[in-house]
């Protein structure tokens, strides 16, 4: 039985920033499982890069299911903060 791995921020900055790990989960999916997301997420993302390689994005789109934040969370989107970008990169670092 498939499971499902949530993909977050990190990961996904991770990912179209060229970290290993990452890419051989997102390319290959080794565990066969349902990688998944929330637009958010992508957009958290997305804010924290200067460039984009847009066959990364593509391949993520192929073996990424997205779902809405807001039918997930019943929330609104915010805006991203400088904070919130600072911490994503720092994450991403370690």
């Amino acid at each position: 039985m498939m499971k499902q791995m949530f993909i977050s921020a990190k990961d996904i900055l991770s990912y179209l920033s060229g970290e290993d790990e990452m890419d051989t989960l997102i390319t290959c999916n080794p565990l066969k499982d349902t990688l998944i997301t929330r637009d958010y997420d992508i957009y958290e993302a997305l804010t924290c890069l200067e460039k984009i390689d847009v066959n990364r994005l593509k391949k993520f789109f192929e073996n990424v299911d997205v779902v809405s934040y807001k039918n997930v969370t019943g929330k609104n989107k915010q805006p991203i903060t400088h904070e919130r970008v600072e911490q994503l990169l720092n994450e991403m670092r370690r």
